[in-house]
């Protein structure tokens, strides 16, 4: 098998098993921390905390991968994820609800490496196609992830019986250990030479070059587009377990409706490969805007378990359209000296978006009629950015 081909495998399998505990902790740290909390509108800061843990590592983790490679980054990421695991069990042995917060936060440190999967899958191959057509196989492997992370949730939740779903964060740790197992085989050369990295270090990048690409229109459209995609999934995502509590259904009811989610999130990603050399990139994001206007509508005006499904398939969908098109405007600029940069703003505006959507969740979810307020809010929020991405991107050049 090519070195390339066995890369791109072992990415696609990494970013199922991290996005298994990105969806697994979706699901349980509101739970747990709606079981832990003195306070009910505390409940979700736990997944708060998961928020702002990787919106305070991004940018590290994208430095360390410019000065030790990706696969040295990755194994460290899972390194954390462990010492995350440990401290969640730590905190539901001992019933303690700071404790949990610390542990999530770390693990929130921990999952924003799965990010950089993507733009290490470009990396890959040499031309565009490929490049566009590696990056959505690698986001695709996160279905396995939203299924697997929810099931894996639902069956460490009795293993001790006297403490609640300290046998999921169990698995969390046992996950990551096998994550680094894997990434032991995998390998890209190094972007700088060892001999070069304190000089490069110590230098300073040419500020004018670097915050002309910032201010660039392309720059502007990409990180726009994961941002907005990924802080409404989140804000929606993340309520959703409270919300269908709050509505009388159980656990299960709740697995179900995120793995549905899940999969509709990361799905798509695996179809885009066959239609990337025939859709322009802008138009996959107008058609995630579209999917994220319906799926909050049937949110806005259906009750029910159904709602919540439907509702949340469509959410799944606009993320997957908005964040894939947004990456793929985002790779124009990885010949760039600057990509490591770049790419390190992006990730770090997206996971400084999520972690206000995040926040807000517990605020809202505390008034009776949180659910549909979110929603609302979600709705204007995605017609005013439609309408402002449709202008910006009418002159964008080329088959973007």
């Amino acid at each position: 098998m090519k070195k390339k081909h066995l890369n791109l495998i072992i990415l696609f399998i990494c970013q199922g098993l991290n996005g298994s505990i990105i969806s697994l902790l979706t699901l349980t740290s509101t739970l747990v921390g709606n079981k832990l909390s003195p306070i009910a509108y505390l409940s979700t800061l736990p997944i708060t905390a998961t928020v702002c843990g990787a919106a305070l590592m991004v940018y590290y983790a994208s430095r360390l991968m410019e000065i030790y490679g990706r696969k040295i980054s990755f194994i460290i990421g899972n390194i954390i994820g462990i010492i995350g695991s440990v401290l969640a069990c730590i905190s539901i042995v001992y019933q303690s609800f700071t404790l949990f917060i610390l542990g999530a936060f770390v693990l929130g440190s921990s999952t924003v490496f799965n990010q950089y999967y993507r733009f290490a899958s470009a990396e890959i191959f040499d031309d565009e196609v490929n490049k566009k057509r590696s990056i959505s196989i690698i986001i695709g492997g996160g279905v396995f992830g939203g299924i697997s992370g929810p099931f894996l949730a639902m069956k460490g939740e009795y293993i001790f019986p006297d403490y609640h779903f300290l046998g999921t964060f169990l698995l969390t740790a046992i996950i990551c250990v096998i994550i680094i197992i894997i990434q032991s085989f995998f390998y890209l050369p190094m972007e700088l030479k060892k001999e070069i990295i304190g000089k490069h270090i110590k230098s300073s990048y040419k500020n004018e070059e670097l915050v002309n690409l910032l201010k660039s229109k392309l720059f502007f459209l990409a990180t726009s587009s994961c941002a907005i995609g990924f802080s409404l999934m989140t804000l929606l995502m993340n309520a959703t377990p409270l919300a269908m509590l709050h509505a009388n259904f159980d656990v299960e009811d709740s697995a179900l409706v995120l793995q549905w989610h899940f999969f509709a999130m990361y799905a798509p990603a695996l179809i885009l490969p066959f239609f990337v050399d025939k859709l322009r990139t802008t138009n996959i994001i107008l058609f995630g805007s579209l999917f994220f206007i319906i799926g909050m509508i049937i949110a806005i005006f259906i009750d029910g378990f159904h709602s919540f499904l439907f509702s949340l398939f469509f959410i799944g969908l606009g993320w997957a359209f908005m964040f894939n098109g947004g990456t793929f405007l985002l790779n124009e600029f990885v010949s760039s000296k600057f990509k490591h940069k770049l790419q390190g703003i992006n990730s770090l505006v997206v996971y400084l978006s999520n972690m206000i959507s995040s926040l807000s969740v517990g605020i809202v979810m505390s008034h009776p009629r949180g659910w549909g307020i979110l929603n609302i809010i979600g709705v204007i929020l995605i017609f005013i950015y439609t309408i402002v991405f449709f202008i910006k991107s009418k002159n964008l050049s080329g088959d973007k």
